[in-house]
């Protein structure tokens, strides 16, 4: 039902991370949120070049999960596969148009589990998309003074939080974007 840091057997269950208010992320700050995650996931899905490529991708990333969710901000990137961080990087770099943002709307809408809300409009995810864009390399979604910066929204652990949501739920993230089930991932 959940994420692999929602608690697969014999690993411990990762404390949800929330936000408040009427955002689904935290500004400043380089934790992915639960529901952020989630919307990633389901924009990397609609977006994506290629179903193939895109559980190649998770399928090499999703194995680390586990260990970057124990150390977090520790995690090293250098640890992840070589372009790792491509998919977020095509998300910051295209543009959201309100049909997409309608169908990632909708598709978070009627999502049962981990990254559930309500109340996510088009106007946030297209507020949330300039925001990676106006402050990439501050984090995103906010600057802060140099010496507090976090890294790139996605260039820490929450990508393998990504990656291992499309890699496990996959089909299910494109059933609620109203996609035909693409092939299984690879073993």
């Amino acid at each position: 039902v959940g994420d692999a840091l929602s608690g697969r057997s014999g690993e411990k269950l990762l404390s949800p991370i929330t936000s408040k208010g009427d955002t689904f992320f935290v500004r400043h700050h380089a934790d992915a949120t639960d529901t952020e995650v989630l919307i990633i996931a389901l924009f990397i899905v609609l977006l994506e070049p290629s179903a193939e490529d895109t559980a190649e991708w998770a399928a090499g990333l999703a194995p680390l999960a586990a260990q970057a969710a124990d150390e977090q901000a520790g995690w090293a990137t250098a640890a992840a596969p070589a372009g790792y961080y491509d998919p977020f990087q095509r998300l910051i770099d295209d543009k959201w148009h309100k049909e997409t943002c309608e169908a990632v709307k909708k598709a978070v809408d009627g999502w049962e589990g981990r990254g559930a809300r309500e109340g996510v409009t088009v106007a946030h995810l297209l507020s949330y998309h300039s925001g990676l864009n106006k402050h990439p390399d501050h984090g995103g979604l906010g600057g802060q003074p140099p010496r507090k910066r976090p890294p790139k929204r996605f260039n820490t652990w929450a990508a393998t939080r990504v990656a291992d949501l499309i890699y496990r739920r996959g089909p299910v993230l494109r059933a609620a974007l109203g996609f035909p089930p693409a092939a299984a991932p690879p073993p």
